[in-house]
Protein backbone atom coordinates (compact mmCIF):
# COMPACT_ATOMS: atom_id res chain seq x y z
CA UNK A 1 0.00 0.00 0.00
CA UNK A 2 1.05 3.60 -0.31
CA UNK A 3 1.46 6.03 2.59
CA UNK A 4 -1.93 7.68 2.10
CA UNK A 5 -3.71 4.32 2.23
CA UNK A 6 -1.83 3.35 5.37
CA UNK A 7 -2.56 6.66 7.13
CA UNK A 8 -6.24 6.45 6.15
CA UNK A 9 -6.44 2.89 7.47
CA UNK A 10 -4.83 3.81 10.77
CA UNK A 11 -7.21 6.74 11.11
CA UNK A 12 -10.27 4.63 10.29
CA UNK A 13 -9.50 1.42 12.18
CA UNK A 14 -7.23 2.62 15.00
CA UNK A 15 -8.52 6.15 15.62
CA UNK A 16 -5.23 7.53 14.31
CA UNK A 17 -3.23 5.68 16.98
CA UNK A 18 -0.20 4.33 15.14
CA UNK A 19 1.05 2.52 18.23
CA UNK A 20 -2.19 0.54 18.42
CA UNK A 21 -1.74 -0.26 14.73
CA UNK A 22 1.84 -1.40 15.39
CA UNK A 23 0.76 -3.55 18.35
CA UNK A 24 -1.86 -5.28 16.22
CA UNK A 25 0.61 -5.69 13.36
CA UNK A 26 3.21 -7.37 15.60
CA UNK A 27 0.56 -9.56 17.22
CA UNK A 28 -0.52 -10.75 13.77
CA UNK A 29 3.07 -11.36 12.63
CA UNK A 30 3.75 -13.39 15.78
CA UNK A 31 1.02 -15.86 14.75
CA UNK A 32 2.28 -16.50 11.21
CA UNK A 33 4.05 -19.81 11.90
CA UNK A 34 0.84 -21.20 13.38
CA UNK A 35 -1.61 -19.80 10.84
CA UNK A 36 0.46 -20.11 7.65
CA UNK A 37 3.32 -22.52 8.49
CA UNK A 38 5.80 -19.71 7.88
CA UNK A 39 9.52 -20.55 7.95
CA UNK A 40 10.86 -17.05 7.24
CA UNK A 41 9.58 -13.83 8.78
CA UNK A 42 10.04 -11.11 6.20
CA UNK A 43 9.48 -7.41 6.70
CA UNK A 44 9.28 -7.96 10.45
CA UNK A 45 8.73 -4.27 11.18
CA UNK A 46 7.20 -3.23 7.86
CA UNK A 47 4.78 -1.12 9.89
CA UNK A 48 7.51 1.56 9.86
CA UNK A 49 7.78 1.73 6.05
CA UNK A 50 6.58 5.35 5.84
CA UNK A 51 8.04 6.46 9.16
CA UNK A 52 11.67 7.13 8.21
CA UNK A 53 11.25 10.71 9.44
CA UNK A 54 9.38 9.60 12.62
CA UNK A 55 6.40 11.74 11.65
CA UNK A 56 3.84 8.98 12.14
CA UNK A 57 4.95 7.49 15.46
CA UNK A 58 7.88 7.20 17.83
CA UNK A 59 9.79 3.96 17.24
CA UNK A 60 11.40 4.47 20.67
CA UNK A 61 8.02 4.38 22.43
CA UNK A 62 7.84 1.60 24.99
CA UNK A 63 4.57 0.31 23.48
CA UNK A 64 6.27 -0.14 20.12
CA UNK A 65 9.39 -1.76 21.57
CA UNK A 66 7.38 -4.04 23.85
CA UNK A 67 5.11 -5.18 21.00
CA UNK A 68 8.10 -5.96 18.78
CA UNK A 69 9.89 -7.89 21.53
CA UNK A 70 6.76 -9.85 22.42
CA UNK A 71 6.41 -10.88 18.77
CA UNK A 72 10.08 -11.94 18.64
CA UNK A 73 9.60 -14.01 21.80
CA UNK A 74 6.68 -15.86 20.19
CA UNK A 75 8.39 -16.35 16.84
CA UNK A 76 11.62 -17.69 18.38
CA UNK A 77 9.58 -20.63 19.68
CA UNK A 78 8.87 -21.67 16.07
CA UNK A 79 12.55 -21.63 15.02
CA UNK A 80 11.85 -19.26 12.12
CA UNK A 81 14.45 -17.29 10.20
CA UNK A 82 14.15 -13.53 10.52
CA UNK A 83 14.83 -11.80 7.22
CA UNK A 84 17.27 -8.91 7.11
CA UNK A 85 15.60 -7.15 4.20
CA UNK A 86 17.38 -4.47 2.16
CA UNK A 87 14.51 -3.75 -0.23
CA UNK A 88 13.43 -0.48 1.40
CA UNK A 89 17.00 0.84 1.20
CA UNK A 90 17.14 -0.06 -2.49
CA UNK A 91 13.84 1.75 -3.06
CA UNK A 92 14.93 4.81 -1.05
CA UNK A 93 12.34 4.42 1.73
CA UNK A 94 14.68 3.59 4.63
CA UNK A 95 18.33 4.01 5.59
CA UNK A 96 18.67 0.61 7.29
CA UNK A 97 17.20 -2.79 6.53
CA UNK A 98 14.18 -4.33 8.19
CA UNK A 99 14.14 -5.10 11.04
CA UNK A 100 15.50 -2.18 13.03
CA UNK A 101 18.81 -2.50 14.85
CA UNK A 102 17.21 -2.78 18.31
CA UNK A 103 15.06 -5.66 17.05
CA UNK A 104 18.03 -7.42 15.49
CA UNK A 105 19.94 -7.11 18.77
CA UNK A 106 17.00 -8.59 20.63
CA UNK A 107 16.66 -11.46 18.14
CA UNK A 108 20.38 -12.22 18.58
CA UNK A 109 20.07 -12.08 22.39
CA UNK A 110 17.22 -14.58 22.23
CA UNK A 111 19.14 -16.97 19.98
CA UNK A 112 17.20 -16.20 16.82
CA UNK A 113 18.43 -16.85 13.31
CA UNK A 114 18.66 -14.47 10.35
CA UNK A 115 18.74 -14.73 6.57
CA UNK A 116 19.56 -11.97 4.06
CA UNK A 117 17.09 -10.80 1.42
CA UNK A 118 17.19 -8.04 -1.15
CA UNK A 119 13.41 -8.30 -1.56
CA UNK A 120 14.31 -8.30 -5.24
CA UNK A 121 11.56 -7.18 -7.51
CA UNK A 122 14.21 -6.56 -10.17
CA UNK A 123 17.67 -7.95 -10.91
CA UNK A 124 19.48 -4.78 -9.78
CA UNK A 125 18.25 -5.46 -6.23
CA UNK A 126 19.76 -8.96 -6.01
CA UNK A 127 22.27 -8.95 -3.17
CA UNK A 128 21.87 -5.20 -2.70
CA UNK A 129 23.65 -3.92 0.43
CA UNK A 130 24.43 -7.45 1.68
CA UNK A 131 27.96 -6.54 2.80
CA UNK A 132 26.58 -3.82 5.08
CA UNK A 133 23.82 -6.16 6.26
CA UNK A 134 26.36 -8.81 7.25
CA UNK A 135 28.29 -6.16 9.18
CA UNK A 136 25.03 -5.05 10.83
CA UNK A 137 24.25 -8.65 11.80
CA UNK A 138 27.70 -9.03 13.36
CA UNK A 139 27.35 -5.69 15.18
CA UNK A 140 24.01 -6.87 16.59
CA UNK A 141 25.53 -10.05 17.98
CA UNK A 142 24.98 -12.69 15.32
CA UNK A 143 27.79 -15.17 14.69
CA UNK A 144 26.15 -16.64 11.60
CA UNK A 145 23.48 -16.13 8.98
CA UNK A 146 21.44 -18.76 7.21
CA UNK A 147 20.81 -19.66 3.61
CA UNK A 148 18.38 -22.11 2.08
CA UNK A 149 19.52 -25.16 0.17
CA UNK A 150 17.74 -28.12 -1.37
CA UNK A 151 18.30 -30.00 1.88
CA UNK A 152 17.04 -27.15 4.11
CA UNK A 153 18.54 -24.37 6.19
CA UNK A 154 22.32 -24.04 6.14
CA UNK A 155 24.23 -21.99 8.69
CA UNK A 156 27.07 -19.77 7.43
CA UNK A 157 29.58 -18.33 9.87
CA UNK A 158 30.14 -14.57 9.51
Amino acid sequence: MDKETQVNGVNEYFGGDYLSFAEEYFKTVSKLPDTHKTDIIGHFDLVKIYNADSSLFDENASRYIDAAKKAVDELIKSDVLFEINTGAIFRGRQQEPYPSRFILKYIAEKGGKVILSGDSHETKALGFNFENSIKLAKDCGFKSIYTLTKSGKKELEI
